[in-house]
């Protein structure tokens, strides 16, 4: 609601904050740490979203989440299916999966520039 609703509550608004992003980064630090780096994600779904839906980020912030967590459960289920026994590693899958669309959106913009002239 802001920093005057916050004040106005009796908050230590920079305290709150402040605790807010040392959560955010510990948790993110620790799934990192666990999951490993998985790339792409951050790089090609947002890229996506606003080639579908333009760049307003307010508008596309849900289709970006939803839209990443299908990647990402995409990518895990190929993972756990491919060698049925054993498992690959997601950021694997991610990183591969990731570089095809990568690659995919490269050379269509190539294309369509060649195309214009």
């Amino acid at each position: 609601m802001g920093q005057t609703a916050a004040v106005n509550l009796g908050l230590n608004y920079k305290a709150v904050t402040l605790a807010g992003l040392v959560l955010t980064a510990l948790m993110t630090s620790a799934i990192l740490v666990i999951v490993g780096s998985i790339a792409f994600v951050g790089l090609i779904i947002p890229n996506l979203v606003s080639i579908w839906h333009g760049d307003h980020i307010r508008h596309t912030m849900f289709e970006t989440a939803a839209l990443g967590s299908i990647f990402l459960l995409g990518c895990d289920l190929i993972s756990r299916s491919l060698i049925y026994p054993h498992e690959i590693p997601i950021s694997v899958t991610a990183g591969i999966l990731g570089a095809a669309v990568f690659l995919g959106l490269i050379w269509q913009r190539r294309r369509r520039v060649h195309e214009a002239r």
